[in-house]
């Protein structure tokens, strides 16, 4: 079982969205700490998780974005993944629910014989195991969660934040804007929250050079662009020069 992302060391990640298994094998062995399965926006349905999770397992951690509650928790953890992203958490009671949804010692069904417990072959103590290894990352992405971010923060079984800059800005009815003032600010609470609990902060970036300036605010599990966007890019790059060359 990987132990609980970015509380060791500082973890790089990508966001994969586009349902396949094939291209998250890709990313995973492009030499990212971790990547997140994105049930909530991607393409692909749980089955599709469970073999980008089984794709990745070599050379990556896999967090699930989790946008259904505790039966999906429990599903994506008992397929391999590393932990859960949490979406629209509004309140520390509603991350207290998601994490207890993570836990055997708290509501987590027990499945010894399930792929992240290997088939039944992770021993007696799989449970206590588990419960140790992963990870229940929620994401602050509304104005009361940021509100109630020490609190969240507080939580025992809550092991990271992850800012959400979209939603976060149009909740706070602010531009999005990762160096403007209002993002700035929620950025500082939310890693001096982090820090004072001992807990991960992490951020999903619009450019790999913005990683300086959020880790001096404390962000130590930090990903950039997806491979949608990567894959698109590429490809109209290599379409423009090529027509450029046929051209002459």
């Amino acid at each position: 079982m990987t132990p609980r992302i970015g509380l060791e060391r500082p973890a790089i990640g990508t966001f994969v969205n586009l349902g396949s298994p094939l291209v998250t094998e890709v990313c995973a062995m492009a030499g990212f700490d971790w990547l997140l399965v994105d049930l909530e926006h991607g393409a692909g349905d749980e089955n599709v998780a469970r073999a980008q999770i089984q794709a990745a397992d070599a050379h990556a951690a896999v967090v699930v974005r989790v946008p259904e509650g505790a039966a999906q928790i429990g599903r994506m953890l008992d397929a391999g993944a590393s932990g859960v992203i949490v979406p629209q958490v509004a309140s520390a009671e509603e991350a207290e629910r998601a994490a207890r949804a993570v836990r055997y010692a708290g509501t987590r069904g027990i499945s010894p014989f399930s792929r992240g417990n290997r088939f039944g072959q992770a021993g007696p103590d799989f449970r206590a195991q588990a419960d140790a290894a992963l990870a229940c990352i929620v994401q602050i992405e509304r104005a009361s969660a940021l509100e109630a971010v020490d609190e969240i923060a507080a939580l025992p079984d809550v092991d990271g934040l992850l800012m959400g800059p979209a939603d976060l800005s149009a909740d706070l009815g602010c531009e999005l804007d990762l160096a403007g003032e209002q993002l700035q600010d929620a950025a500082r609470r939310i890693g001096a929250a982090a820090e004072r609990h001992g807990k991960t902060a992490a951020l999903h970036m619009a450019r790999a050079d913005q990683a300086p300036a959020f880790r001096e605010l404390g962000f130590t599990m930090l990903s950039c662009t997806f491979e949608s966007f990567v894959l698109a890019a590429a490809s109209a790059a290599a379409a423009s020069e090529l027509r450029r060359l046929q051209r002459g």
